[in-house]
């Protein structure tokens, strides 16, 4: 007896779109992750604005390790990472983030005001957190409905 192939590969697509919001449902950090986030970037911030420019490198290793930290973190509890943006959507936010982090470090840096570096610190530390739950559910609902990417 031969089996249907129309049924057969919507059987398939049905399969492929139920892992894939499978997928999509594990995307999310817990409670803690983008403000950790935000205070490790926060704080590189605070630096670059101190007087002592001793402090970069140090700052700029504090923010490394604690991006690998918390990858692995999240790796463990959620069984997957994200590493990049899989649209149009998820990659505009996380380039409106780099950008406002890129500006918070430089307005930072540049001006040498405790107060700029206190209120861009600050900013980047709110935009971490409410850019990173944007892009985690922009995120989720591309992989989730776009079946034409890989992740």
């Amino acid at each position: 007896m031969e089996s249907n192939g129309a049924d057969d590969a919507r059987a398939s697509l049905d399969a492929v779109a139920a892992t894939r919001a499978g997928v999509a449902g594990r995307i999310a950090a817990p409670w803690w992750y983008h403000l950790v986030l935000g205070l490790l970037v926060a704080q590189h911030v605070l630096a670059q604005g101190l007087e002592n420019a001793n402090w970069t490198l140090p700052s700029m290793g504090l923010l490394l390790a604690g991006c690998l930290v918390l990858t692995l973190a999240y790796r463990r509890l959620a069984g997957l990472s994200t590493a990049k943006a899989q649209g149009t959507r998820s990659r505009n936010v996380l380039t409106l983030l780099g950008l406002v982090a890129l500006a918070c470090v430089a307005s930072a840096s540049l001006t040498g005001s405790a107060a700029v570096s206190w209120v861009a610190a600050g900013v980047v530390l709110l935009a971490t957190i409410v850019l990173g739950r944007l892009f985690e559910a922009a995120l989720r609902r591309e992989i989730a409905a776009d079946p034409d990417h890989s992740f």
